[in-house]
């Protein structure tokens, strides 16, 4: 295909084909067009430039000039040519029935004023870089048609014959009216010889340009005057036209806009090339090009910065919605807060209540605002405790006070108040704030428990008078019943009336035993007892112990050891009541087991950094459940209760053992392993440690 179309431009000048008129120029291209696409038919249409309509402007092929035109109404009712003229520097292609139509346009000055239109028959489509050429050699048929639409074969006149009837070229400015019209002229014009490149002929204004005289001009080549002549070195979209660099006689290079056309006489072809200088211009577009690029790296700059407040406006409004759903938060927690808000001005008048104060007081919101808190005096507080109130807040200090209020029906509440001042960021006070909790129901529970406490001491005054009589009143009859008891064991014989005499006897020493725990439970839980702490080795104390017990242990058949692991162990103490604690356990151990073993540790032990003294009473007797586990350290209670209970025994004895350790500063714990037995450790801290 390249070779077909080379043969179109073999006779061109600066490559663009010479052709005598339009005519030629169409046939020659839709004939070239037809053979190497092997198409069906194409065809061109042009506008005309008197009625600016689409004229059928050649066509090649097997479709008749009918045809052709009955195809260009059905694109133009499907818009294929008026997406051609929106879109002219792209191929469009249609497809109707068992043929597809490619549209190619033919342009003028950035104008579409025509297009070919190429028709195949489905399948026969070109492949994509054939379509591609043909777009490239519909661009060159542009150029050839502005090319022939430049070119006027004018007729010169000399002496009043045509060139036609001289018979040879004219002098191209003879005429004395074309000099006078030509140096008038603002624009340099050479008239060069196309085929030698020499000027022929110039104007005045050319020679000022280029700074030489007319003779030395001509014979000369136009290349010595022009850099890039064939380049748009300068185009931007201020400048619509062709621009060059211009080289004067002296060395002097100016920028010029040019322009060339050429035309043919005597078969001769003559190049007229006009130019102006346009260095002034060229000065203020550079003053326009650097203006608009200071104004760009202004706007630039400004945008800049309005970027940066759009992004300290958007944190700005950020942080004020964050604020404002933070305050709607803290609202919201005010109002359904159950203590009572009141917020006041520095004047005392109310502003703002919450929910629960208005349902507390029984008042409405408006019926309160630009009020003072005086419509709740109750007459509680003196006019002197309202002085030290007003010092207080407006000193910076809180005020904190339960006192009664009165509510709007004239019911009285007690509430518990705070009143603080509210400062602002300069330190300044502002307002003043109450929070208020009511505390009525609390004040109840008070007088109750007041009531309570007052109705308890008196019953401990009367225990104590109970207890003081029992001393006397209990104790002097059965140390007398117990010692007549003890007489007539003495003097009766075995029989009836020595078992009754042995029965009174025991039955005296239980009561008098439970009598003295009593009190002396009464006395550790009053506080009235002499409690002299004296330093003690306990080894010899528990030892005694141990020999006491050692024969009521062997009467029921039980073993009784006891394991040393110190040679001395000193403890502060009450003897009275060490004695006491010990003996309590002991027999507790004896006292529940029918066959086994009691074992007594004495051994130093550790606890949190301190030495203790550790007294551990040990045995495989009954146990103790875990949920009774809580009630054998309180009074009156055993791990067997109620009338089906198998040991007797007040349930005092660990009460007692417990309290009694406790006031010497140890502790007394049990570990069971029921049913397995009881371990009761009892600790002590060493002299050492006080």
């Amino acid at each position: 295909m390249e070779n077909d179309l080379f043969k179109i431009f073999s006779h061109t000048s600066q490559g663009l084909p010479v052709f005598s008129s339009k005519d030629e120029l169409i046939k020659s291209f839709l004939d070239c067009f037809k053979k190497i696409t092997e198409c069906r038919s194409v065809s061109l249409y042009l506008v005309d430039q008197n009625s600016f309509e689409m004229v059928l402007s050649g066509t090649e092929g097997e479709n008749t000039p009918e045809k052709i035109n009955n195809i260009f109404l059905e694109l133009v009712e499907n818009e294929v040519i008026a997406g051609l003229l929106n879109n002219p520097d792209e191929t469009l292609n249609y497809t109707a029935g068992d043929f597809k139509f490619y549209l190619m346009s033919v342009k003028r000055n950035e104008s579409v004023a025509g297009f070919f239109l190429f028709v195949y028959r489905y399948g026969d489509e070109p492949e994509p870089g054939k379509v591609l050429l043909l777009n490239h050699y519909c661009n060159y048929f542009s150029l050839q048609l502005i090319n022939i639409d430049h070119i006027k074969n004018e007729i010169y006149t000399v002496d009043g014959k045509t060139s036609t009837e001289t018979g040879k070229p004219p002098e191209i400015m003879q005429s004395v009216e074309q000099n006078i019209l030509l140096n008038s002229l603002q624009e340099g014009i050479l008239f060069v010889d196309k085929n030698t490149g020499k000027i022929i002929d110039v104007n005045e204004p050319a020679t000022n340009l280029l700074k030489i005289k007319k003779e030395k001009v001509i014979g000369t080549s136009k290349d010595r005057y022009f850099l890039f002549m064939d380049k748009n070195i300068f185009r931007d979209e201020i400048i619509t036209q062709d621009e060059t660099l211009s080289i004067a006689a002296d060395g002097t290079v100016f920028p010029v806009l040019y322009s060339s056309t050429v035309f043919n006489m005597y078969k001769t072809d003559y190049e007229v090339i006009s130019f102006l200088d346009i260095s002034e211009r060229k000065s203020m577009e550079d003053l326009i090009l650097q203006s608009r690029f200071h104004l760009e790296q202004q706007v630039e700059e400004r945008t800049k910065e309005l970027s940066i407040t759009n992004e300290e406006l958007r944190n700005q409004i950020n942080e004020r919605i964050k604020k404002e759903q933070e305050n709607l938060i803290l609202y919201l927690a005010i109002q359904q807060s159950p203590a009572h808000v009141i917020l006041t001005n520095l004047e005392g008048k109310i502003e703002f209540v919450n929910n629960a104060f208005l349902k507390q007081t029984g008042y409405s919101f408006d019926e309160v605002v630009n009020q003072t808190p005086r419509i709740l005096k109750s007459g509680d507080i003196k006019p002197e405790d309202y002085i030290q109130l007003w010092e207080n807040i407006k000193s910076g200090k809180p005020w904190i006070c339960e006192f009664r209020n009165k509510k709007k029906d004239g019911n009285l509440y007690w509430v518990s108040s705070q009143i603080s001042p509210i400062v602002d960021s300069n330190g300044n006070i502002i307002k003043y704030l109450a929070i208020q909790e009511d505390i009525s129901q609390r004040k109840n529970y008070e007088a109750e428990l007041i009531d309570s406490k007052e109705k308890i001491e008196k019953a401990y005054h009367f225990k104590d008078a109970l207890l003081a009589n029992m001393s006397h009143e209990f104790r002097t009859p059965l140390i007398s019943i117990i010692g007549c008891s003890d007489l007539l064991i003495e003097d009766l014989a075995e029989g009836e009336m020595f078992d009754m005499a042995r029965a009174i006897q025991q039955g005296g020493n239980r009561l008098l035993r439970t009598l003295n725990n009593v009190l002396l439970l009464s006395d550790l839980e009053s506080g009235s007892y002499n409690f002299e702490m004296v330093p003690k080795n306990v080894i010899p104390i528990v030892r005694t112990m141990f020999d006491k017990y050692s024969y009521i242990a062997a009467s029921k058949n039980l073993n009784l050891l006891i394991n040393v692991e110190e040679n001395e162990l000193i403890i502060q103490m009450n003897e009275f009541f060490f004695n006491k604690a010990i003996e309590s356990i002991i027999d507790n151990a004896i006292k529940y087991m029918q066959v086994g073993t009691v074992v007594i540790t004495i051994k130093k032990a550790r606890l949190d950094g301190r030495d203790y003294g550790a007294i551990i009473v040990e045995d495989n007797g009954i146990g103790i459940p875990d949920q009774e586990k809580q009630i054998v350290f309180e009074a009156f209670r055993q791990a067997e209760e109620g009338h089906k209970r198998n040991y007797e025994g007040t349930g005092l004895g660990l009460t007692i053992a417990q309290k009694a350790i406790s006031n010497m500063n140890g502790f007394i714990k049990l570990e069971d392993n029921y049913p397995l037995g009881s371990k009761f450790i009892i600790q002590l801290p060493l002299e050492n440690n006080y």
